[in-house]
């Protein structure tokens, strides 16, 4: 799986062991006076399972939908796929 735009940074800003993670985020494809955005990670137990509540905020003006399909082409979807076929073996 190859993602076509290079991250530049993240920055952990929180840390809540198994709980929640904040950090900042930028790619390349920001213009250098873009502020970073900011992703946060929230982690639930639920029966058997984890939930994840992901919110991606302060990103650069029209990005927003690009960003969204890409958390799902090239993470979640590609993690829901590996973890289901981990969870029947």
């Amino acid at each position: 799986m190859h993602c076509s735009r290079r991250l530049d940074q993240w920055d952990k800003l929180e840390l809540d062991e198994s709980k929640r993670i904040l950090q900042s985020w930028r790619t390349s494809e920001y213009d250098s006076t873009d502020p970073d955005s900011s992703l946060e990670l929230v982690f639930e137990p639920i029966t058997n399972s984890t939930s994840l509540t992901q919110t991606h905020s302060n990103l650069p003006d029209g990005q927003a939908d690009y960003y969204e399909s890409g958390w799902q082409d090239f993470y979640f979807n590609p993690m829901l796929e590996y973890f289901s076929k981990k969870l029947s073996d």
